[in-house]
């Protein structure tokens, strides 16, 4: 059968690779590799990186796909995190251009069509997102764009609220959500590929901050559409839960420290910190101790570590530009303008 391609265009001659982390994903990972090689683009090859599995993620596939030309697996031996994992497809894989999938998500036919139009026409656009919608519940979005605050706390736009409620032309964000995302090869070295030492959680946002301040744009395409289930690798146990919100205090707290502008960083940091500290002391004065001393412990590594963050900060590419890495504005949870959905051929 003859694939569907963008008609005359030299993106579709761009050989793309998409690399899919696994974790202990075996009740998603087969409809998510079948969404890829059932794309309209091509050409395309897939990457699965395998992060340690304990379940049966690995049998799943090989049973689903074992003559599959088209598919690659590399399998760790022990959980090397996110992070590293994508660090390896990059350099596993020769292509171009890169899309990066999680493993309980899956693609629409057209959607890695979209994307490559966006990158293949528009050489400021640094990262491009796919339109997230909720897997559980498909006619709500999951994800329509990431933005963070001054002190780095994050907001994705739209979760949970309804799909049509969206643009219809390609927008900037202010980072990508790792679930499905494209970015050339290129800009990937230029950035520095990810942070391995984030290992769970925000190193989508780093990355995204970084490309930002080389003067690329992270845009999200409205016709380019991916379904994400969201959490399906965690156990949510009490014990993730801490370590949940211990990666997240902290990497939020690195990633400001590498990224912000000195002039920023001298007057935003110390906020940051005392803010931190205050979360963690009303939680232990409502009785959740737990949690406030999850955010103390964030914050005794950030001091512990100042060097290393030093280290990072000085580690950053030359080529950064003095743009602003903000955008001039951060949505609210605001309506917005509605869209027909006739415009995505399900």
């Amino acid at each position: 059968m003859v694939k569907h391609t963008l008609e005359e265009s030299e993106a579709s001659r761009l050989a793309i690779t998409i690399i899919v982390c696994n974790y202990n994903g075996q009740d998603f990972i087969k409809r998510c590799i079948a969404s890829c090689l059932k794309s309209k683009y091509d050409p395309l090859d897939v990457l699965i990186i395998d992060d340690g599995s304990t379940d049966f993620s690995l049998e799943c596939v090989k049973d689903a796909f074992k003559d599959e030309p088209m598919l690659k697996v590399v399998t760790l031996s022990q959980n090397m995190g996110l992070p590293a994992c994508r660090n390896l497809g990059v350099i596993r894989t020769k292509s171009r251009v890169l899309m990066f999938l999680d493993a309980d998500a899956y693609l629409h036919p057209n959607c890695i069509v979209e994307m490559v139009r966006i990158l293949d026409t528009d050489p400021s656009v640094g990262i491009v997102q796919a339109t997230l919608l909720s897997a559980r519940r498909e006619s709500f979005a999951d994800c329509l764009g990431g933005y963070v605050d001054l002190l780095g706390y994050p907001y994705e736009l739209g979760h949970d609220d309804s799909a049509r409620r969206c643009w219809d032309k390609p927008y900037e964000a202010f980072y990508a959500k790792g679930a499905a995302f494209m970015v050339r090869r290129k800009t990937l070295f230029e950035a520095g590929l990810f942070d391995t030492d984030l290992k769970l959680f925000y190193d989508d946002t780093d990355f995204s901050w970084r490309v930002r301040k080389l003067g690329y744009k992270v845009v999200v395409c409205p016709r380019a559409i991916a379904y994400h289930y969201g959490g399906a690798s965690r156990n949510h146990d009490s014990k993730r839960a801490a370590k949940i919100t211990f990666y997240m205090e902290r990497n939020r707290l690195i990633s400001l420290f590498k990224n912000h502008s000195l002039g920023l960083l001298t007057r935003i940091f110390p906020i940051a910190l005392i803010v931190t500290l205050a979360s963690a002391l009303l939680r232990a004065v409502r009785g959740r101790d737990q949690e406030g001393f999850i955010r103390l412990l964030a914050l005794f590594w950030i001091v512990k570590h100042l060097g290393i963050l030093v280290s990072k900060r000085s580690q950053r590419s030359k080529a950064y530009v003095s743009r602003s890495s903000f955008l001039p504005y951060v949505p609210t949870r605001r309506r917005l303008p509605s869209l027909s959905g006739e415009n995505y051929d399900r």
